[in-house]
């Protein structure tokens, strides 16, 4: 009788093996770990209790140093080009075309060395195969696909790391700011999501992105608000450089806009009033997708400059439906819905600016006849 041949399984390196187990020691105390929690009251809504980060800032930073010198080592190994991970990677394409020796830009000194990686890995591959049995496998992949496949797996390592980083870094300046007084303003479904939620949550879900974009706000609030305590350079360079993939571009220009509008709600001289607000649309209008039309709006609605009130609004629904599927009756109703839809609430914005126009010059118009014949009773 021969002997039973196990189905082949893929054997990757020992650098990714221990890369894995690394990474795993250093993140899995946290994985699951709600980040927040409600201290002195089991009910997050409750006066009594305040809502603050689990672990210290001393604590974060401990571990935010260990990951960021991980990720750092495996970027410099793909910078110098060391290595399989190294060579491949700083080729600059891990989607497969140079992985496969057929990339465009792949000079022939990149082919040969990239050939000769994947030999050397075909040789250790074949090697710990005959170790364990003496029938030939049929290999599920080659020796290429096999390398592409431990090169990608390595930099999804090297990007969660380098998102984990970023997320104990913001944990680091919330915490350093006081969660409970950042989240005073958030409603009560809100603080219940904001206790239940994991690290694991923080770095890869899009419910994670959504509450640190509230925690973010609220701490921009914090430096930009009337009793402000800096500006928005201040604390918008630390986000900018520990936690990129939280604050990006659109929302240091959103809140430079805010910090405008808050500066000429206080301005009495007319004309460095309408030039304060010229410049919060300005930046507006570079990221017209990123901002609350309504609120904003609303402000540029009270300072009388209702260029802003009628072309962000339009811009935004521009930028909603750049396909124009609101005016396009030939695709599908669902889609063309969602898109008029979109439109909508951006045009309501407009109507509801123009209604309110319509009731001043109302009041105006009915009582200004009324003024001036009181006043000539009295007289």
């Amino acid at each position: 009788m021969g002997q039973v041949v196990q189905e082949a399984e893929p054997v990757f390196s020992g650098a990714h093996e221990g890369l894995c187990l690394c990474t795993s020691r250093l993140l899995f105390p946290l994985w699951e770990l709600p980040v927040f929690v409600a201290r002195g009251t089991s009910d997050v809504t409750s006066e009594s209790g305040v809502v603050t980060c689990r672990l210290s800032v001393g604590a974060l930073q401990v571990i935010e140093n260990k990951i960021r010198s991980l990720e750092k080592f495996l970027r410099s190994r793909r910078n110098q080009r060391r290595g399989l991970y190294g060579c491949v990677a700083g080729l600059g394409d891990v989607t497969g075309s140079i992985l496969y020796g057929t990339g465009s830009d792949l000079g022939n000194g990149d082919r040969s060395m990239v050939r000769n990686l994947f030999g050397a890995y075909s040789r250790n591959v074949e090697s710990s195969a005959g170790a364990t049995s003496n029938k030939r496998q049929r290999l599920p992949y080659s020796p290429a696909e096999l390398a592409a496949m431990e090169v990608r797996a390595m930099e999804c390592i090297r990007q969660l790391l380098l998102r984990s980083g970023e997320a104990l870094f913001l944990l680091q300046l919330l915490s350093q700011h006081h969660v409970a007084r950042l989240v005073q303003g958030f409603d009560a479904n809100l603080l219940q999501a904001l206790v239940q939620l994991t690290f694991h949550q923080l770095v890869c879900s899009e419910e994670g992105d959504r509450i640190a974009t509230m925690l973010i706000s609220a701490l921009m609030e914090y430096y930009t608000g009337p009793d402000g305590r800096g500006t928005v350079d201040d604390i918008s360079g630390r986000l900018r450089e520990g936690c990129p993939s939280y604050f990006k571009e659109s929302d240091y220009k959103f809140f430079l806009a805010v910090e405008c509008l808050e500066r000429a709600a206080v301005t009495s001289d007319l004309v460095e009033k309408e030039n304060i607000a010229r410049e919060a649309f300005n930046f507006l209008s570079k990221v017209p997708e990123s901002a609350d039309l309504r609120t904003v709006c609303k402000r540029f609605e009270d300072l009388r400059f209702y260029e802003a009130v009628v072309r962000l609004p339009l811009q935004k629904a521009q930028a909603l439906d750049p396909a124009g599927d609101a005016f396009n009756d030939q695709i599908d109703e669902a889609i063309r819905e969602h898109a008029i839809a979109q439109r909508e609430k951006c045009y309501e914005i407009i109507t509801s600016a123009l209604r309110s126009l319509r009731g001043e010059s109302l009041q105006m118009e009915f009582g200004s006849p009324v003024r001036p014949a009181a006043m000539r009773t009295s007289a």
